[in-house]
């Protein structure tokens, strides 16, 4: 490259905002010594712009043309790098030197320059692309779709998933010159991402930046293949690194850049794809929806093993990435299958996170009273005084938006938002055994007990503390209160003594391991011989478990207000007997089964004055 074609590329590629250190990778110099010519090219234009140079930009159009037709010629060699940069910086001038925008030029008629960007892929996206979201999430999400070799991507619904799969494709395409294979559900979704792949592909920057790469789309396949002059260049660059040129015959995808497309876009489940050596493969958000029959999800799985499984290379110098993106859908999905892979790596965002305080419940929203129909107008602002939470920032959604989406939708938002699917239906506790009395005031629940499961700990990871109120009414137990939260020390002292003062208990459990031993100390002092404490006969599961029949005959219910309503019934609904994890709790259900292990002895049931327990009542019944 003689100097003045490295000043040309010099400027143009400042005006258009690359870095000294990618503009350095195309000109081959430091960076430093790029920023040293930029400086004098400035001074130089300065006097340049006295005398003119028209007939510089005459030779230079003339060149163009001469470099155009060099580039088909010695495809491979270094001049054909040179050329084609060179060429790709001026083939859009007229006769007269004056610059023809990139838009009027046809496609394929400016050669590849075979830049490389050493951007992130985050960088790149922002610079190269529409999509212009700047936040610490799709870095960190982008980051992972770059680094990883099997990777699943779990994100929620309208975060910027597909925008970051298209984007790693271009980037791919442009910068590695390999080929990609993207597998999406449904043709619509098919032509929504190979269009805006192309998109970007023909777009005037990335033009202006890397030239024309592509050959005829197939819009029928969704497939475009590499211009016979890309083809060229990959082989005999590969050629070129190879003593035994023979092994190209067998075992390097490069040689196949004949057969195989630059790109397609498949329909889920389709098998002529086999065949291909893509190095790229990514599973787009292939599920939709969640399939009625187990067959289907067992079909997607036989599909990924026979077909995308086979396809992958597993060479230790190019090894094929397999990349997957979506939502969850339910507890049995194909996400779920993959999860289960040992050699796949894991990116799990939620929208909402519940930092402090309590989820929002139908009290706390705000209606407009003046229509004739109720509509929604918002959360009560006072709602934010306490409860906090924490988002991805995502620009299409508010907090508040999402706090609304969780209370109407609870199953779907866990799903599609937490990634955190559960059953509607329940799993080992059945929907139709939830049961819900209508409040009728504090003094129509005379008898209460409060039982405390402690977890001492604040971070995101850590168990939440369940403070439970309990009311007994004949042979049934109502929860009234509860407060499930993940607290330091002096909030569950604090939460304990403010539901005592409010419900005046008759008894207030708690197991006396050493944690809470510290807690009853601190509580003597307010409730002096009210803090009864317990040690456990039996381990959680077994306890949890034994609630099953309380439920089943009814005998255990919730007010229709209770306070964090939502997150029990969560709780009751996701249990599947298995130890609670980050995302999946059982902490008001192991409260729930300390308070009924000890409360029957308390439960009375008949219309006279006549105190009879319950557990005599039901074995009258049997008699």
């Amino acid at each position: 490259m003689s100097s003045e074609d490295i000043d040309n590329t010099i400027i143009k590629m400042t005006a258009k905002g690359h870095s000294m250190r990618e503009i350095a990778v195309v000109v081959d110099l430091h960076y430093s010594n790029v920023s040293r010519r930029l400086k004098k090219i400035k001074q130089t234009n300065l006097s340049d712009r006295k005398v003119g140079s028209k007939s510089k930009s005459g030779s230079k159009s003339k060149s163009s043309k001469n470099a155009s037709m060099h580039v088909g010629k010695q495809a491979g060699s270094d001049g054909e790098m040179q050329a084609g940069r060179q060429a790709s910086m001026q083939v859009g001038l007229d006769e007269a030197g004056n610059r023809i925008p990139t838009a009027e030029i046809p496609y394929g008629d400016l050669p590849p320059t075979y830049f490389r960007s050493e951007s992130s892929l985050h960088e790149w996206i922002l610079m190269y692309t529409p999509y212009s979201w700047d936040k610490p999430y799709l870095s960190e999400m982008r980051d992972f779709l770059s680094e990883s070799k099997r990777g699943l991507l779990l994100e929620p619904r309208n975060h910027g998933k597909t925008f970051s799969v298209v984007g790693l494709n271009a980037k791919t395409l442009l910068d590695d010159l390999d080929t990609c294979l993207v597998v999406t559900s449904g043709t619509a979704n098919q032509a929504k991402i190979f269009n805006a792949i192309n998109t970007i592909m023909r777009s005037d920057i990335v033009r202006e930046t890397y030239g024309d790469i592509l050959g005829k789309p197939n819009r029928s396949s969704y497939s475009v293949p590499f211009t016979d002059a890309v083809i060229r260049h990959i082989q005999s660059s590969h050629l070129s690194d190879r003593k035994d040129q023979s092994e190209l015959l067998h075992s390097d995808r490069k040689v196949s850049l004949g057969l195989d497309k630059a790109l397609r876009v498949a329909n889920r489940g389709a098998k002529d794809i086999i065949g291909g050596h893509q190095k790229l493969i990514v599973l787009e958000d292939i599920i939709q929806t969640s399939f009625v029959k187990d067959e289907s999800n067992e079909a997607l799985q036989d599909w990924y093993d026979s077909v995308i499984s086979f396809m992958a290379s597993h060479d230790a110098d190019s090894p094929t990435k397999i990349l997957i993106s979506g939502t969850r859908k339910d507890t049995k999905d194909f996400y779920k299958f993959i999860l289960d892979k040992p050699n796949y790596k894991v990116l799990h965002k939620q929208a909402l996170i519940l930092e402090s305080g309590r989820w929002a419940n139908e009290s706390d929203l705000i209606f407009n009273k003046l229509s004739n129909r109720k509509e929604l107008v918002g959360i009560d602002s006072d709602f934010f005084i306490d409860n906090k939470f924490s988002t991805l920032d995502c620009p299409n959604w508010t907090v508040e938006a999402l706090i609304t989406e969780r209370l109407f939708k609870l199953q779907k938002f866990s799903a599609e938002m937490q990634n955190n699917p559960f059953i509607s239906t329940g799993l080992y506790f059945k929907k139709s055994w939830w049961k819900e009395t209508e409040w009728k005031g504090r003094s129509f629940y005379p008898r209460t007990f409060i039982t405390v499961d402690t977890a001492y700990g604040q971070s995101k990871s850590a168990d939440r503390t369940a403070i439970l109120v309990g009311a007994i009414s004949d042979a049934e137990l109502i929860i009234v209160d509860a407060i499930i939260d993940r607290l330091g020390y002096d909030e569950i002292v604090n939460g304990i003594i403010g539901l005592a003062d409010k419900w005046n208990p008759k008894t207030i459990w708690m197991e006396t391991n050493f944690s809470a031993q510290l807690y009853k100390t601190a509580l003597d002092h307010k409730r002096p011989n009210m803090i009864v404490g317990f040690k456990q006969s039996k381990n959680k599961m077994m306890r949890i478990d034994a609630l099953q029949t309380p439920f089943i005959s009814g005998r255990i219910s919730f007010t229709d207000n209770l306070p964090n309503k939502d997150i029990v019934q969560e709780e009751f609904l996701s249990y599947n007997r298995k130890p609670s994890t980050s995302t999946r709790h059982d902490d008001s259900l192991d409260a729930l089964s300390e308070m009924w292990e000890r409360v029957q002895g308390y439960m009375t049931c008949g219309s006279d004055n006549k105190l009879k327990t319950a557990y005599e009542v039901l074995k009258r019944g049997f008699k």
